[in-house]
């Protein structure tokens, strides 16, 4: 057997739910890294913000409809991750 055949036939799908796994937690990781993004990027409006340096804009200036709109997308989106999350390892198994 040739080590292409044996990663795509024994190893990947064994390995299959692990990184399904991983891509989910690196994706939640990326939009809940705050700090980073602050002292990196900064929190431009429009040009470096992101969902959470939103929120925190949006508690500094108490704009409360503001910050429950965002925080409600923060909400959706986590759902959303923990149900494809579901979704996979059900469909994988």
């Amino acid at each position: 057997m040739s080590n292409k055949l044996i990663f795509t036939k024994i190893i990947l799908p064994i390995s299959k739910r692990g990184i399904y796994a991983g891509l989910l937690i690196c994706f939640a990781r990326s939009i809940s890294e705050f700090g980073a993004t602050i002292v990196v990027a900064g929190n431009m409006p429009g040009e470096t913000q992101n969902l959470s340096t939103a929120i925190y804009s949006s508690i500094s200036s108490l704009n409360t409809n503001e910050i429950i709109r965002l925080s409600s997308y923060s909400i959706l989106l986590a759902i959303l991750s923990i149900s494809i999350h579901n979704y996979l390892l059900r469909k994988l198994k």
